[in-house]
């Protein structure tokens, strides 16, 4: 491309960036109404059970890994299992796993 293409290319280009910039601006805005509004009609109380809960999966992962290790003859504090099952939750998240096979080979 010469000089002259692309000089006569890029306003229009950062006209389009500009353009995006201020659609997701308004976007974000709208997101964050839609959130304050949620946040009127929180109940809190399902909120902290839910965390209760969600932190009971944790624990009885932990107790497990402990299970596990102690039949294979090695003894796992459970302050370190907790570390480890919090471990594993935030490895296994963002690790890529293998696709499956699809029938159709």
């Amino acid at each position: 491309m010469t000089t002259h293409k692309v000089a006569r290319w890029f306003p229009w280009l950062l006209g389009a960036a500009a353009l995006a910039a201020v659609v997701l601006v308004v976007l974000h805005a709208t997101e964050e109404r839609e959130f304050v509004a949620l946040l009127q009609q929180a109940r809190p109380w399902w909120l902290l059970w839910a965390v209760g809960l969600q932190a009971a999966t944790y624990v009885a992962q932990a107790e497990v890994w402990r299970i596990v290790l102690g039949r294979a003859g090695t003894h796992l504090p459970f302050a370190i299992a907790c570390r480890l099952s919090l471990a594993k939750l935030f490895w296994a998240a963002p690790a890529p796993t293998s696709p499956s096979p699809s029938p159709a080979g």
